[in-house]
């Protein structure tokens, strides 16, 4: 006679089973924890690479506008040059400047005259933007502006500069 008995598993086999899946299970709830954690830190270092990136454009160009007060006379006219000056373990080659010629114009203008912006800083998680200088009554301002705000106000100067030019060339007959 030919038995076939049915294999059940015994207590050890089930016990061996439930062991396993919990050491799977353990496994993935560390992998997964690791992954959070990783890409938490991930974010975390990208946030601080923009933060120091901003935060040096605005120090480069703070440490511009103070050189530049110097230039200032006691009429608070905006000086006509206002290239950077060289600095021991400053990078100057990223701050662009308004001309002689540009700020001989706007001297006669009575609005904020973009003196002077780093070159566009971009960020990860914010848009991209520029430390500005600007000059009013006298005074040197640092703002941060992001690069659509720069573009509209620039093209504002811009069109003063066009505007004063115009107004300052005599009519020839």
């Amino acid at each position: 006679m030919n038995q076939q008995t049915d294999a059940k598993p015994t207590g050890n086999a089930v016990e061996a089973k439930r062991r396993s899946a919990r050491r799977r299970l353990s496994i993935l709830r560390s992998v997964i924890v690791l992954a959070v954690a990783t890409i938490a830190l991930f974010v975390f270092i990208l946030g601080q690479g923009d933060a120091r990136r901003r935060q040096r454009a605005m120090e480069q160009a703070q440490w511009h506008a103070n050189t530049l007060s110097k230039r200032v006379g006691e009429s608070g006219v905006l000086p006509l040059n206002l290239e950077p000056e060289p600095a021991p373990g400053r990078q100057t080659d990223m701050l662009e400047s308004l001309s002689r010629q540009e700020a001989r114009y706007l001297r006669q203008s009575d609005r904020r005259v973009i003196v002077a912006q780093t070159t566009p800083v971009l960020r990860v998680f914010a848009p991209a933007g520029r430390a500005v200088i600007f000059f009013q009554h006298g005074r040197f301002d640092v703002e941060w502006l992001t690069v659509a705000q720069f573009d509209e106000l620039h093209a504002q100067q811009q069109d003063e500069i066009r505007r004063l030019e115009a107004d300052s060339t005599p009519d020839r007959p």
